[in-house]
């Protein structure tokens, strides 16, 4: 036996991409023996100004294969269209199956994306900026590519696909240096490339602040505070915590959070590895990506439980606790 519409036509493929100079989208049917005789099938919600018709109409059993051809794709505007190829028995029209298609169309290629941030020369540029531009008519999706030459050759320092129009690195950007990105707009009709923008990012002083009153005990059932004064500082680029070391049964009852003089918290390291014992790494964004062992010992260099770059664009100088 066959529940009634299990497996009673299968359409390939059901999704394209096209471009209107393709002239004709093909969705090649096949249908299998629920129906007792002949098939008719039909079209629903064909797309507007399109033309939809069958190789083979109506369909005479056993399992026999159709193509819908979609054509005067020419005159049918830029857009996704959902519509259905259907099926019915000759015979006995209360047997029929549909199967949903569709079909996103292209007809020109995108034209090159704006650039608008960072703004063309821009100074001081923080090393992980969030690069902006304008969306672009019928693009389908973005290539960003970033580098210390404006020929963007031979050696890229960053580059990423997506589909939305903001990006942001994974990583810092080299320093005091000066960088040019560009944006390519993609679709099934072409592509187009931003003309090259610059940058210059900000020059860094990495300094490193030790502790100045630890150790400390850890009491159960309450909370310590470790200050650190930071007299002279600048806007933050990047954060990192480096050799947070100590001793505590059962790791699993504490947790670290990191406060900075703007008042912003940040729980670096949440309560984990349960009975575990004792701690010794290191915390830094960049870090490859993972869990830190249970117990966090070891010394090793660790992602935080949330990220340090909350703490980016501040002024460093005032009291950290």
């Amino acid at each position: 036996f066959k529940v009634p519409g299990c497996g009673a036509m299968a359409v390939s493929p059901s999704t394209q991409s096209l471009c209107s100079s393709a002239g004709t989208a093909s969705y090649d049917i096949t249908l299998y023996d629920i129906f007792t005789g002949t098939t008719n099938l039909s079209t629903t919600n064909c797309p507007p100004s399109a033309t939809c018709d069958y190789t083979v109409n109506p369909v005479v059993n056993p399992a026999t294969t159709s193509t819908l051809r979609v054509g005067n794709l020419g005159a049918v505007a830029a857009g996704t269209y959902d519509f259905e190829a259907v099926a019915t028995d000759n015979v006995n029209p209360t047997i029929t199956y549909s199967v949903p298609l569709r079909l996103a169309l292209s007809t020109i290629s995108p034209i090159a994306p704006a650039l608008t941030s960072p703004a063309n020369n821009a100074l001081n540029v923080t090393l992980r900026p969030t690069f902006q531009w304008a969306a672009a008519p019928q693009a389908e999706s973005y290539r960003i590519e970033v580098s210390s030459s404006i020929t963007f050759n031979p050696t890229l320092i960053d580059q990423a696909d997506l589909t939305g129009t903001s990006y942001t690195p994974t990583s810092g950007l080299p320093s005091n240096t000066v960088l040019y990105w560009r944006v390519t707009a993609q679709n099934v009709c072409g592509q187009s490339i931003a003309t090259p923008s610059s940058f210059t990012t900000v020059a860094v002083e990495c300094v490193t602040r030790p502790s100045t009153d630890v150790p400390k005990a850890i009491p159960d059932n309450s909370s310590v505070t470790s200050t650190l004064a930071v007299p002279a500082g600048g806007v933050i680029v990047d954060v990192d915590v480096l050799n947070l070391v100590g001793t505590h049964t059962y790791m699993g009852d504490i947790d670290f959070t990191l406060t900075s003089p703007d008042a912003t918290a940040v729980v670096i390291l949440a309560r984990s590895c349960g009975s575990g014992d004792n701690f010794n790494l290191n915390l830094d964004d960049e870090a490859a990506p993972g869990a830190w062992p249970c117990p966090p010992v070891g010394g090793g260099t660790y992602r935080p439980s949330n990220p340090l770059s909350a703490f980016d664009g501040e002024d460093s100088t005032g009291t950290w606790s």
